[in-house]
């Protein structure tokens, strides 16, 4: 098993296990892949696993895909398009391949960015913050306990404008215009946090899977685009960065 995500791009099958950040690992598996105007993209879907270790190829767990319930998914499967290839602290444990049934799943317009550390987020979500290997209520894919008051993937288009409009387009680096909308997305629970993701990635999703969207998606293009806020949006530790508590 080769321990990084491989130089190749992704293929059908392949399975990766993803690093959350806080000494657990999250697992997803590519079902499908494509390729258009020179970009590779792979539909991914989020496995129920997750645990304090990387999993064996073995683990039945990496065969199922995570159904999630909260909000308006109503109980879909996690999956979405990525562009690219997998973060290098990914690692790559084999091929499994896809049964028929789930090649033949329709994402629903669902489109990730570039690969990214965040993209399995969803298990933590629907799972709950503490989740470690093992199934809840003796199935992974059942519906787990509500998490807090609040639904994820269901902030307000109100909410999201008041957010975006944080950003300080008179500071001198993209870091420095985006700082008051992290800090503001710092103070929310990850539930609404999550929300505020799907509500970007559905407003640029809404442009159209175009040469333009793809070209602000890779680092020199955004970098000479200076889209900010998309440049965070597709950073690797976005979701980290976010979910930490401020300092009192």
């Amino acid at each position: 098993m080769n321990p990084r995500a491989s130089v190749r791009s992704p293929r059908p099958g392949d399975v990766f296990a993803v690093p959350l950040g806080d000494g657990r690992f999250a697992a997803v598996r590519v079902l499908r892949t494509s390729e258009q105007d020179g970009v590779s993209s792979a539909l991914v879907a989020v496995t129920p696993w997750i645990g304090g270790r990387v999993p064996e190829l073995s683990e039945p767990m990496l065969r199922e895909i995570l159904k999630r319930h909260r909000g308006h998914f109503g109980g879909g499967p996690a999956v979405s398009w990525y562009d690219g290839m997998p973060p290098r602290d990914f690692l790559y444990l084999g091929v499994l391949p896809p049964a028929d049934h789930e090649l033949a799943l329709d994402p629903q317009g669902a489109y990730g960015g570039q690969w990214n550390g965040s993209m399995a987020r969803d298990v933590v979500l629907e799972r709950g913050p503490d989740a470690s290997t093992g199934r809840v209520g003796g199935r992974a894919t059942e519906k787990p306990a509500p998490l807090g008051d609040h639904v994820a993937g269901d902030m307000a288009e109100k909410d999201f404008w008041e957010a975006i409009a944080l950003l300080d387009w008179d500071a001198k680096t993209d870091e420095a215009i985006v700082a008051p909308l992290v800090e503001h997305l710092k103070r929310l629970p990850p539930v609404q946090i999550a929300g505020f993701h799907k509500q970007m990635s559905e407003k640029l999703f809404s442009i159209g899977r175009s040469s333009r969207v793809r070209s602000v998606s890779t680092p020199t293009a955004r970098k000479r685009a200076s889209p900010p806020i998309i440049s965070w949006m597709f950073g690797a530790r976005w979701w980290q960065v976010v979910r930490k508590p401020t300092a009192a």
